[in-house]
């Protein structure tokens, strides 16, 4: 598959990363003036004696290193004063990478795949409530309130509502947490819910969870959702209710290994959004990540060139779609339009990375001279700011013949 980040253009993700901790002993607590104290524990079972100890539930911030924006949660509402007094009072706090030590142990214990996740374990291992993505302090304290009450707690209600016959309330709050959490059983468990007879799809509970819920396309939820988008967009935010209808859309379509045709997506994309601007965006956006699966870099490049000429894109996207091009392309008038996207990418925000791929493009085309120029910034740009600039430099020498 041509290596691109085009899912990015379509499908955003709520989820950050926090920074990796160093190892501690069990007496050792991180203090914050402010924020969550996070507590760090040589073992599993040594932080499960501490929460047993002071009669609290473990709140666990699960994380790893490499993926993207928990930083923001590290940075901005860890160390907030409000969440600092809720978490501090009501857990033992720590923070694990899900892929050191024992760590992955945790991971595999409680079905960690997305981050960040936040656990809330008894002291017994026994999971009661989980949390996911980033969020304002309001709603991460919101969380953890639902963490500490028998009637939000996910898998408390789960358990019940396994048991059979579950109550009108049962099964809204178990769904509605269900929901929050986007786990894969949410939407089925939002239809039953508004498939009930003691149920109204109108009413404020059930508005709640089609909200919430609708994030699969041809649920009953997200076709209510669909249907009466200027109702939702009123109740709550319009672009917020866009990118939901997007987002389901563009779930749809890419889920599984294998996409559908091209017009196949596009009879799905007109179903829900009609003769839209933002329909025509996904089905460019759909053609271009079609033809990089199928390594098809001659159909993906024009597809590339013609999304970008028709909509904005930020300086990372440009780039790493310009580097696909250096990566698959051989065409030289499509290289050329790749490079024309490294220059967008560079008019955008100038760094060492664009300015490496415009350099590589410019080889691969044969212009040397601007090819040279280029790199020489790039490996300027790169010590400036402490980067390594080892493969422009090596690329530079192959521009210069060496």
């Amino acid at each position: 598959m041509i290596r691109t980040l085009l899912f990015a253009l379509t499908m955003c993700s709520a989820f950050t990363i926090a920074f990796a901790q160093p190892q501690a002993s069990i007496l050792e607590i991180q203090e914050d003036e402010n924020g969550i104290s996070f507590f760090e524990g040589d073992t599993w079972e040594a932080i499960l004696a501490q929460a047993e100890k002071e009669d609290k539930i473990i709140f666990v911030d699960a994380y790893t290193t490499w993926c993207g924006p928990c930083k923001w949660m590290a940075k901005n509402i860890f160390p907030d004063a409000s969440v600092g007094s809720f978490f501090n009072k009501n857990f033992v706090n720590v923070k694990i990478d899900m892929e050191k030590g024992y760590g992955k142990d945790v991971a595999k214990k409680y079905n960690v795949r997305q981050y960040p996740t936040y656990l809330f374990v008894a002291a017994d291992g026994e999971l009661v409530h989980r949390g996911l993505g980033s969020m304002p302090a309001d709603k991460f304290i919101t969380v953890g309130k639902s963490a500490l009450d028998p009637e939000k707690q996910y898998y408390t209600l789960q358990k019940k509502y396994e048991e059979g016959n579950p109550s009108k309330q049962l099964h809204f709050n178990y769904a509605l947490a269900s929901a929050k959490m986007r786990t894969r059983d949410a939407s089925p468990l939002i239809d039953r819910y508004l498939s009930r007879e003691d149920v109204s799809m109108t009413d404020d509970k059930s508005t709640q969870l089609i909200y919430f819920g609708a994030d699969y396309a041809d649920s009953k939820a997200f076709n209510y959702f669909v249907k009466h988008q200027d109702k939702f967009a009123a109740k709550y935010d319009k672009a917020a209710v866009e990118a939901k209808v997007t987002n389901a859309i563009t779930r749809k379509l890419y889920n599984g290994e294998q996409l559908p045709s091209v017009q196949a997506a596009y009879d799905v994309i007109d179903k829900y959004l009609g003769n839209t601007k933002k329909a025509e965006q996904l089905k460019a956006a759909y053609k271009m990540e079609h033809y990089s699966r199928m390594d098809d870099s001659k159909n993906y490049a024009k597809a590339a060139i013609d999304y970008f000429n028709k909509f904005d894109g930020d300086s990372n996207e440009l780039n790493n779609v310009a580097w696909a091009f250096y990566e698959n392309v051989e065409d030289k008038k499509l290289l050329k339009g790749g490079a024309k996207l490294a220059c967008k990418s560079i008019e955008l925000e100038k760094t060492s990375y664009n300015t490496d791929t415009l350099a590589a493009l410019y080889y691969k085309i044969g212009k040397k001279r601007k090819a040279r120029k280029w790199a020489k910034e790039s490996i300027a740009l790169a010590k400036a700011n402490n980067l390594d600039p080892s493969e422009t430099e090596r690329l530079l020498d192959k521009i210069n013949g060496k």
